[in-house]
């Protein structure tokens, strides 16, 4: 929570700096995997989107926690590089999966969906903006909608 707070005042440096000194308070058994999350938190939010890829640790053992909310943050790395070849079917396998998970409140759950199903509709690029943003306003809550809210407003519809 802290690490994602620095991020949204865009406090990387200092963020960084904590996660360092502070991570052996952390219990063992969550200790490596919340440092690899805020460390991805942190290279997507200083634009390092290869590393964020790079360092996703859906291919690693660990807690599905931590991982479900590392896959949302590896998605928007795949949309900021414009590597969407496969963004549209990663983002319906992701939807599919996180409905299937005992391990989310229904909250974050509707929050990581709706996340996928507007990333999903960006790259897609079918819909007008305006239907689009219908969809956004309609999907309350949304996981990383600071992010998509950027996107939308970016958007420009090329099919």
């Amino acid at each position: 929570n802290i690490v994602n707070l620095a991020c949204r005042l865009e406090e990387t440096a200092w963020a960084t700096s904590f996660v360092e000194t502070f991570q052996h308070y952390l219990a063992d058994h969550i200790r490596q995997d919340a440092v690899e999350l805020a460390r991805i938190m942190l290279a997507f939010e200083q634009g390092q989107f290869e590393t964020v890829i790079r360092n996703n640790p859906a291919r690693q053992r660990g807690s599905i926690h931590y991982k479900i909310f590392a896959r949302v943050y590896v998605l928007a790395a795949y949309y900021e590089l414009e590597q969407t070849d496969k963004l549209n079917t990663d983002c319906v396998s992701f939807m599919k999966l996180i409905g299937r998970t005992t391990k989310l409140s229904e909250t974050s759950k509707k929050a990581i969906i709706s996340f996928s199903k507007i990333l999903k509709l960006l790259v897609e690029q079918k819909l007008s903006k305006r239907k689009i943003q219908e969809t956004f306003n309609a999907s309350k809550p949304i996981h990383y909608e600071k992010w998509l809210t950027q996107k939308l407003k970016a958007y420009r519809r090329f099919k």
